[in-house]
């Protein structure tokens, strides 16, 4: 038995490794600190960043056939995602190398160096999308609700040329959970985030529950206190945004980040009447969302930041795609 992961630990993983020491290196981290975010040795580390980062890069664009910029959006993903929580990485990490499986980009590699055989699609058939939505139990139909909903969210705002001007430095997620969520695990989101492709916002893995820590407790908050709001989007705060918000009449409360660095400690310092003064945002000629916009101010080295929390993920796309179309004609002040 020589199943694929042999290929992951001994060619993948090292590479990417040592795109995010050099990464993390970049930003100003020790190599001590470095080995720790990634649990390897310091030798280890010193080891990486004594090689060029393009030696690395190379290495992956030649065995896995990823393009440069796809190795790039990985390796900073990747890297914030370790600064952040190694929870975070490892989830990432495994979505990523997850999608390579799925997308069929292994298999040569696979089939090259052992002795599987041509005819073995296994990966392809563990990690394909479930499209019997009717045959399945409630709980795995909502999920692939769910999946369905974040992904045309996604899709949405991939396809504008006007949403990059309000992506925040620290990249978007669109979170939605399931009924009653009880947990983080309740909630799905887009591993690594979305982030800024030649201008474009571009999700590079599939929404998968679990993943994002940060925004399901945002989402979880807002949960316990209006059951019916089940998602989240954020986007950057400044006072254009802030007119933005105000032309749709969408009530915002402004908080601060707390103590911990963290804006779920301000989000969860809301209170109960603000979160109930919502606002009918109209979508189209018969269509409206009730939608709320939490603005923390961040703090020294947190960006500033709106959390805009309602029904449904795609409800909340298109008020984001209103406030950029509206963003994009004021001027732009920072707050």
């Amino acid at each position: 038995m020589q199943p694929p992961c042999e290929i992951m630990i001994n060619d993948f993983l090292p590479n990417m490794r040592g795109l995010v020491s050099h990464e993390l290196h970049e930003k100003g981290e020790s190599q001590r600190k470095i080995a720790l975010l990634l649990g390897i040795t310091q030798a280890r580390v010193s080891y990486y960043l004594a090689r060029k980062k393009t030696q690395f890069s190379a290495e992956l664009a030649s065995k896995f056939s990823i393009s440069q910029n796809d190795i790039a959006s990985y390796s900073k993903l990747l890297a914030e995602d370790a600064r952040r929580s190694q929870v975070d990485s490892i989830f990432t990490l495994y979505s990523i190398w997850k999608n390579l499986l799925f997308s069929g980009a292994i298999c040569v590699i696979h089939q090259k160096e052992s002795s599987v055989s041509h005819d073995c699609a296994v990966c392809m058939e563990i990690f394909k999308p479930q499209r019997e939505i009717a045959q399945l139990p409630d709980q795995e139909s909502e999920d692939m609700e769910i999946m369905r909903e974040i992904s045309q969210a996604v899709s949405m705002i991939e396809d504008s040329v006007y949403f990059p001007s309000i992506m925040p430095e620290v990249s978007v997620n669109i979170a939605m959970s399931r009924r009653n969520p009880k947990t983080t695990r309740d909630v799905a989101a887009i591993p690594g985030r979305i982030n800024r492709i030649h201008g474009r916002a571009k999700a590079f893995v599939l929404p998968e529950f679990g993943c994002s820590n940060h925004m399901s407790n945002v989402l979880l908050l807002a949960n316990s206190k209006i059951p019916d709001f089940r998602a989240a989007l954020n986007i950057k705060y400044d006072e254009s945004v802030g007119n933005a918000l105000d032309e749709l009449n969408l009530p915002k409360r402004f908080t601060s980040t707390g103590k911990s660095g963290h804006s779920v400690s301000a989000i969860r310092g809301i209170d109960d009447p603000v979160l109930i003064r919502l606002s009918q945002v109209k979508l189209g000629s018969d269509q409206q969302a009730s939608t709320i916009a939490v603005v923390d101010r961040g703090s020294e080295g947190v960006e500033p930041m709106t959390y805009l929390i309602g029904k449904k993920v795609t409800d909340l796309a298109q008020i984001a795609l209103k406030i950029a179309q509206l963003y994009s004609t004021n001027p732009k002040q920072e707050v």
